[in-house]
């Protein structure tokens, strides 16, 4: 009797090591594997900004200022600053670094590195989405000691710490100033070396890309897995027979396939960030272009139906959205206006007004590609481009292999006016996306309405919380009566996992922040 008991209680205590351990408490072995249908621009420096990219860029690099999963409040123990403070007035922002960070080559992260990674992002390297926001804020960085960076900003900016965490964008991603200087950007760009838990082992373009995880990270210890591979197949139907035939572990889904994929016995895990499926227009304010005219505006977006385009293409998962920058996690977002109705007579009276009719149909031009974010965005041009030439648009559609062509058009002017899909993540604070693609002062911006260009003024600058809400939600209602861009639906990203290799899927929390998968918590769970 007493030996078994002595064998019960040894076993237990095996079993309890197993478990509470978990398997990373050893050697890192096997690969995770992840198939998408797009990796779109493949880029892996995040001074390009490509918000697409940045669930695999956070794999590579470490913010300034770091979260805490599964919340979004900023955390003192998951970034390279311990801590950060401010002047009364906001406008002088201290960050004192963690000591003894090493970047994957070797070399050690000082502020040296913050410095030089936020004055690239500013100069004329930087293409990141939120740059145009932070040059109007930031006037100088300055190096105090090796752990102490100060920034003097032009303005009050209660939420700069935010702006340079995962919360907002790339921007906080801190690379390595001497690595960059002796290498060169292009060297850079395509042997990328950060702070984060994985190291680029391979890339294959169009194929795949292959990480290495680290031995140990700062922050997140010892990996489960040795690699991470993320598979690019583009068909639907490949990524389900690669799950159901036990290669990968988890794939991008369709929304409309949700429920075929959840039949075969897949469970589904969704990314409450991946928030906003929409049209953006582009150089509203040229006038030879015919998105320059509110009535046209207004007549694009009443002439869809999205109630049809939620039920069929989204297969019902999801909300309609009444606005193109704001989900119901953004600060400001009540009280909401309704999202448009559908109004085909209304769309059509509305182009006879503006001077067209059927002997003079309104040309529109829209960019198609394949999107992570926007499974669903080529079908949805198709549909949308009917509902348009029903009531007297003529449309055009133009299909690109990727993002970066048309990102490329917008940069050098040469869109045409065109639209195109895009995926607005679930920011709590809207304001810094929606100034550096609308205000009419920006580089690229779509838009130049003064009365939205007022309020985004006010917002940025603002330090009352209360105030800053209301003015955020002018701005969305700005927008809104101005019909600029096509808001289409708010819906969870939606994939399909092994529930072999991936056990207590419930536990995984996606979407912590705009556009991360929290792929660590698969890797180091």
């Amino acid at each position: 009797m007493r030996k078994t008991l002595l064998r019960f209680i040894v076993l237990s205590l095996c079993v309890s090591i197993f478990f509470f351990s978990g398997a990373n408490a050893g050697t890192p072995t096997g690969e995770f594997r992840i198939a998408v249908g797009t990796l779109e621009t493949e880029a892996f420096g995040p001074e390009m900004g490509t918000m697409d990219c940045k669930w695999y860029q956070t794999l590579l690099f470490d913010s300034l200022v770091g979260i805490e999963p599964p919340s979004t409040d900023l955390s003192s123990k998951t970034g390279i600053a311990t801590r950060w403070t401010h002047s009364p007035d906001y406008k002088t922002w201290t960050f004192y670094l963690r000591k003894g960070i090493k970047f994957h080559n070797g070399d050690n992260l000082t502020a040296e590195d913050v410095k030089f990674t936020l004055d690239r992002i500013l100069g004329p390297v930087g293409m990141s989405v939120n740059k145009a926001t932070l040059a109007e804020t930031i006037d100088k960085v300055e190096v105090i000691d090796p752990t102490t960076v100060r920034i003097q900003c032009k303005k009050p900016d209660s939420l700069l710490p935010l702006s340079l965490s995962e919360n907002i964008g790339t921007e906080g991603m801190i690379v390595p100033k001497k690595y960059i200087t002796e290498k060169g950007d292009q060297y850079f760009r395509a042997h990328p070396v950060g702070t984060g838990p994985c190291k680029l082992a391979e890339h294959v373009p169009s194929k795949h890309i292959l990480f290495e995880t680290v031995d140990k990270h700062w922050a997140l210890g010892v990996p489960r897995y040795k690699y991470v591979r993320i598979s690019i197949v583009p068909e639907t139907m490949a990524r389900i027979g690669l799950l159901q035939r036990g290669e990968v572990d988890m794939i991008l889904l369709p929304r409309e396939r949700v429920e075929e994929v959840r039949k075969l016995g897949f469970p589904i895990v969704e990314d409450p960030s991946q928030g906003i499926n929409l049209l953006l227009m582009t150089e509203t304010w040229k006038k030879e272009h015919p998105t320059s005219d509110l009535r046209v505006r207004k007549a694009m977006n009443l002439s869809i139906d999205r109630k049809a385009i939620l039920q069929t293409l989204f297969g019902g998962i999801g909300t309609l959205a009444p606005y193109s920058f704001a989900t119901r996690a953004a600060l400001g977002y009540e009280p909401a206006d309704p999202p448009y109705p559908f109004d085909p007579e209304g769309a059509k009276a509305l182009l006879r007004e503006a001077g067209y009719g059927p002997a003079k149909p309104c040309p529109i031009l829209i960019y198609s590609f394949p999107s992570v974010a926007f499974a669903e965005g080529e079908q949805s041009i198709e549909v949308i481009a009917s509902y348009w030439t029903q009531v007297g648009f003529k449309v055009n559609i133009v299909k690109t292999p990727e993002w970066g062509m048309v990102k490329k058009k917008i940069k050098d002017g040469e869109t045409e006016g065109g639209l195109y899909p895009n995926n607005i993540g679930g920011r709590v604070w809207s304001i810094p996306i929606i100034n550096a693609l609308n205000h009419g002062d920006v580089t690229y911006s779509h838009a130049k309405i003064p009365a939205l260009d007022e309020g985004i003024d006010k917002g940025l600058s603002e330090i009352d919380p209360e105030k800053r809400k209301a003015l955020a939600h002018s701005v969305f209602h700005t927008m809104y009566e101005n019909y600029l861009h096509i808001p289409l639906v708010e819906a969870p990203g939606t994939f399909a996992v092994n529930p072999k290799t991936i056990p207590n899927y419930k536990e995984w929390k996606m979407g912590v922040t705009p556009f991360d998968f929290n792929l660590e918590w698969a890797i180091f769970r």
